[in-house]
C-alpha cells in the first residue's frame, strides 16, 4: 500500500511498481488523480483528535520541530510493527528521503542559493529526484530484500556523512 499516491514520491513510486506489473493499492485524497492506477480512494484519518492536529498545522504551518517529531515517530513505528508482525512473515520498512526534487520542494529550489545550498547536503552535490526514492521503495517491497525488516533506509546522497 502506498499512501497520499496522488503526487509527488508517491506517485512516482506507483508508477514504477506498476511498470513492474504490481498490484497497488493506491490512496489520496484527490479522486480525479488517484484514479489513473485506482484500486481504492479515501481518507485514512478518520480519528477526529487527528483531523483536528491536521487542521491546526494546516492552519499555522508545519514547523520543523514537528515535522521531526513525526519522522522519528514513524522511524520507531517501523521498528515496532516489525517485531509485531514479522514472525507471520510481514516485512515493515521506510524510506527516508533527503532533499528530493518535487512539485512540492520546486519553488524552493528554484531558489539559486537554496539550490545550491541543498546540493552541498549531499556527497552527490544534487538534490534527489524522485525516481531515486521509488527505486529504494521498490526495492524494499521485492524479493532481493528478503531478509530486511524494521530498517529506516536513508535516501540521502549522503547527507548524514557531512
Amino acid at each position: 500500500m502506498v499512501t497520499g499516491s496522488s503526487s509527488g514520491i508517491e506517485e512516482a513510486i506507483v508508477t514504477l511498481f506498476s511498470r513492474l506489473s504490481a498490484q497497488d493499492v493506491v490512496t489520496g485524497r484527490n479522486a480525479d488523480k488517484v484514479s489513473r492506477p485506482l484500486t481504492f480512494v479515501g481518507d485514512l484519518m478518520k480519528d477526529e483528535n487527528i483531523e483536528q492536529l491536521v487542521k491546526t498545522v494546516e492552519k499555522h504551518g508545519v514547523s520543523f520541530l514537528l515535522q521531526s517529531i513525526s519522522k522519528a515517530a514513524i522511524d520507531m513505528e517501523v521498528k515496532n510493527l516489525a517485531l509485531e508482525f514479522g514472525p507471520k512473515g510481514v516485512h515493515v520498512n521506510s524510506v527516508n528521503p533527503g532533499i528530493i526534487k518535487t512539485p512540492a520542494s520546486q519553488p524552493y529550489l528554484d531558489d539559486e542559493n537554496y539550490l545550491k545550498e541543498a546540493k552541498n547536503y549531499s556527497v552527490f552535490q544534487r538534490v534527489g529526484e524522485i525516481d531515486d526514492i521509488a527505486k529504494a521503495v521498490v526495492f524494499l517491497a521485492s524479493n532481493a530484500s528478503s531478509f530486511i525488516t524494521g530498517t529506516n533506509l536513508a535516501v540521502n546522497g549522503g547527507f548524514l556523512l557531512k
